[in-house]
């Protein structure tokens, strides 16, 4: 088991292992590709001999797990950005909904004899699909041509409908307000009838 950027993971002399970043102390460069040819397990020395152009030999490079390098995982497999540039004999390709017209071409056109290239029938049905997700062109927009979430919720709000609340009345608080919300035919008024008595002038006596 050998420690790597993104945990710990078991390697063998053969395996194919990738770098993924630069450390000039060592010879490597981020995206370098080797396969192991020595490993020693009491030291942790591991050795790589990296990748090379058809006809020549790749360098050798070499580290130990004391060193605290990191920076290597599994080389069988990489995206399509990362194999902008290589040249491989034999390639093998998992199609996913996310190809477009350039990744299909970086994809297509990494290897020298052969390329098989495989899809799940959720993905694409039928090869008519699968061509038309592989010849959709890219989306390209400047960062002016998508509003802002602050631009979004001012143009929602202008196209709304101004709906003005209309004011409720007032009630007063207290006895008398409540007094003046009964039915004043149903209730008898709190002042006397007028009387049906004539009014008198006071009697005079004789003096």
């Amino acid at each position: 088991m050998l420690t790597t950027k993104h945990g710990e993971a078991g390697f063998a002399v053969g395996d194919r292992v990738q770098f993924i970043d630069t450390v000039k102390k060592l010879g490597v460069y981020n995206d370098n590709v080797g396969v192991i040819t020595e490993l020693d397990a009491s030291t942790g020395r591991v050795t790589v001999q990296l990748d090379a152009a058809a006809g020549k030999e790749g360098r050798v490079v070499s580290w130990s797990s004391t060193d605290g390098f990191e920076e290597f995982r599994p080389g069988y497999a990489g995206t399509i950005y990362k194999g902008q540039g290589k040249t491989l004999d034999h390639t093998s390709l998992l199609h996913t909904r996310h190809w477009r017209t350039a990744a299909s071409y970086v994809a297509l056109t990494r290897q020298w004899e052969s390329a098989q290239v495989f899809v799940a029938t959720e993905t694409a049905r039928d090869v008519q699909q699968l061509a038309r997700q592989m010849g959709r062109g890219e989306v390209k927009a400047a960062s002016v041509a998508w509003v802002t979430a602050g631009e979004f919720v001012r143009h929602r709000a202008a196209l709304e409908p101004e709906v003005k609340e209309v004011p409720r009345p007032k009630q007063a608080n207290g006895p008398a307000a409540h007094a003046d919300t009964i039915d004043s035919a149903s209730t008898p008024s709190s002042k006397a009838p007028p009387s049906s008595t004539p009014h008198m002038p006071p009697r005079q006596t004789a003096g």
